[in-house]
């Protein structure tokens, strides 16, 4: 686990809690998955450490019929911000809430840019935080939202598990493997890639999003900066958290509102992670997603990242082509209604995917009831294994105690 100097260490990927396990799964389908920011896709390495448990449930795409799934349409409703906060790679790791996202400040075009080089982090989080990889999300929600109550949020993810799933359900090539916990009324959802690194990276994604995006001066060196907003998907009332590229100065000819935020005063437990208040809360219509691509591979095909930016419920999504490193063709995108139209398009699907969660959450306070320990849960081949490792404090009885 990577517990030492993350500085030599730069952002890859986007973006928990008493008992439960880990889940991988895979599906061979026959469409291709695409790397973010314009980098070749790497396997993510699983870590078999710990054994995977007896087998608790098996899921098979074919086997979820109509009758098992949601008779209302699946849609996500009432998305709206709660939480967000930056991260740095200041001793003692600490968590800055509520951060503020990189503006989107594009130069004049054409634009030579070096290349990427070096090493990247996966998973920003379980690098700082491994043992409760979580717990800045729950300190933030906190932080942030005085009169906050879990006792009515019926999961808890990282937007890439949510993704992990969305693609199993669609019948898309992909692997996977995370974290699952309960804790109150709660499912847990972690991503698994505490100690990954993505080596040798090339290309130039990293690199547009330093010429084309500005930190806040005040903000210090930034190395992440995560969001989670709630919304109802299907009945469920859901968190999602992911990492954000970064947000639009103006919207539709205005101006972005950002606002100050209003903090809980209330002293912390004991051993929380250290907060430092700084930074503006931005609001989720204004951020966009980022992806760049060489103009000799071929065109970004939007519909690929559709998928994403829904999980997300991201408005924006900005491409941006380049010949060696000259970027001259950078198109910012609204997306809004593209994604209500995929929402519409793929309502089986998205049923499918509404049925499991609700059948992970049914089967995994069924485990916790009972004292069971970990299991396994095929997703046609997969597993289920151990704690993700949260202390349940945080959650069950608020940061505030």
């Amino acid at each position: 686990m990577l517990r030492g100097d993350l500085s030599h260490l730069r952002r890859g990927g986007s973006s928990s809690s008493s008992r439960a396990g880990s889940f991988r799964g895979s599906w061979r389908g026959n469409s291709r998955g695409n790397g973010r920011h314009g980098k070749d896709r790497i396997p993510i390495k699983v870590n078999d450490e710990m054994p995977l448990g007896n087998l608790v449930a098996e899921f098979k795409v074919g086997d979820i019929t109509s009758s098992a799934m949601p008779t209302a349409e699946a849609r996500i409703t009432d998305c709206k911000y709660t939480a967000s906060y930056s991260l740095n790679d200041d001793k003692p790791f600490k968590v800055i809430v509520p951060g503020r996202p990189a503006s989107w400040k594009p130069p004049s075009l054409p634009c030579q840019l070096p290349g990427d080089h070096g090493d990247y982090l996966r998973d920003q989080n379980g690098a700082r935080f491994p043992d409760h990889p979580i717990q800045p999300t729950i300190q933030a929600l906190f932080a942030l939202n005085e009169n906050f109550d879990p006792s009515n949020i019926d999961l808890l993810g990282c937007a890439s598990t949510l993704g992990d799933l969305l693609r199993f359900v669609r019948s898309i090539e992909s692997t996977f493997r995370f974290d699952i916990e309960v804790v109150g009324n709660t499912l847990f959802l972690i991503r698994n890639n505490k100690s990954d690194v993505i080596p040798n990276v090339r290309g130039y994604g990293h690199s547009f999003l330093d010429a084309f995006t500005s930190p806040d001066p005040d903000d210090g060196v930034i190395k992440s900066h995560q969001r989670v907003v709630s919304y109802n998907f299907s009945g469920l009332k859901c968190l999602v958290r992911f990492e954000c590229d970064a947000y639009l100065l103006s919207c539709a000819g205005r101006d972005t509102l950002v606002t100050e935020p209003q903090f809980n005063l209330r002293p912390p437990l004991l051993d929380s992670i250290d907060l430092q208040r700084a930074g503006m809360v931005v609001p989720q219509g204004s951020v966009a997603e980022i992806k760049t691509k060489s103009q000799a591979v071929g065109v970004i095909q939007k519909g690929d990242h559709l998928p994403r930016l829904w999980v997300r419920q991201i408005p924006y999504f900005i491409t941006a082509y380049h010949s060696q490193g000259t970027f001259q063709d950078v198109q910012v995108t609204n997306v809004r209604q593209e994604l209500v139209e995929w929402e519409t398009e793929h309502q089986d699907e998205l049923k499918r995917l509404a049925s499991i969660l609700r059948s992970l959450i049914t089967e995994a306070k069924r485990r916790t009831k009972r004292g069971d320990g970990a299991g396994a849960a095929n997703f046609l081949a997969g597993s289920l294994g151990r704690q993700a490792g949260t202390d349940s404090r945080y959650w069950t009885f608020g940061q505030w105690g």
